[in-house]
């Protein structure tokens, strides 16, 4: 990601990505770490403060979620005198491939698919700003596409090892890793014939990604039907988080004292909030 989006020594970050998860780390405490620079964490978001930041400090580079860079380009945020480069992260990958162009030619741009804790993929944009397809990078990712038409992984950028070690001798869903060392992502994805790329056309079945936390769907429905035997639980797109849950109860109140009660993630009971909004 360093090398794509040419960040120097000593350049300063300026993340809006928590470093709650494989992704946040790799985006924001490693080039931080590598670099030497500056590193300020932004969270929760507030575009006011955002500016008072980069106006008071020199950045290299503005970590953003995908779909909020273009947002704030759109408002003239980022038409600032310390004009820095933009990192887009995409919790959604296939978000990616219907993107908007870049429009900021001072601003370099670079898109960061995240695949959960399988990998991320770095991509800087031409100059003629549209999204670029994903290619393997040699000795860092390769890709591939499986028979089911899913997005296959492996290299530096990816786990080598099933974790926590002996999961895999439990009931619990953990990383499948092959024998070549490849990982399944789940992710659907396509060819590009004119360029031998691949593009992500949608997210792994069955699984909900918020944030920098990932569920399988069915697991949590079971849950909230053993608390509430016609309450429902349900994954909505967003544009920034990747997806929110949302719980539709007679009583979801009630839902969401019990859900928490039992020690559920909090994302996954803040689906039962009276206004429905999942938090972050």
């Amino acid at each position: 990601m360093a090398r794509e989006a040419a960040l120097t020594a000593d350049a300063g970050i300026l993340s809006a990505i928590a470093p709650a998860s494989f992704a946040g780390i790799c985006l924001t405490l490693l080039p931080w770490l590598i670099g030497g620079g500056i590193l300020t964490l932004h969270h929760p978001f507030d575009p006011g403060l955002l500016a008072h930041q980069r106006r008071a400090n020199r950045y290299g580079a503005l970590i953003l979620p995908g779909p909020l860079a273009f947002s704030l380009a759109e408002t003239g945020a980022l038409a600032i005198e310390r004009a820095a480069g933009v990192i887009a992260a995409w919790r959604a990958p296939a978000q990616l491939a219907t993107s908007p162009a870049w429009h900021e030619s001072d601003v370099g741009f670079t898109d960061v698919s995240i695949f959960g804790e399988a990998g991320l993929i770095a991509m800087r944009r031409d100059d003629d700003g549209q999204p670029r397809p994903l290619f393997a990078d040699k000795g860092t990712v390769e890709l591939a596409r499986t028979a089911a038409g899913t997005l296959a992984l492996r290299g530096a950028l990816v786990p080598h090892r099933i974790f926590p070690p002996g999961i895999e001798r439990s009931a619990l869903p953990y990383f499948k890793i092959g024998t070549d060392g490849w990982i399944d992502s789940g992710y659907p994805c396509r060819f590009v014939s004119t360029t031998g790329g691949l593009v992500v056309t949608g997210p792994p079945a069955g699984m909900v990604t918020v944030g920098g936390y990932r569920f399988a769907l069915r697991g949590l429905s079971e849950v909230v039907r053993r608390i509430d035997g016609a309450a429902t639980l349900a994954a909505s797109p967003d544009p920034v988080i990747g997806q929110r849950l949302i719980g539709i109860a007679a009583d979801r109140a009630a839902v969401q004292a019990a859900l928490t009660a039992v020690g559920i993630n909090p994302i996954v009971a803040a689906a039962f909030r009276d206004d429905r909004i999942a938090a972050y």
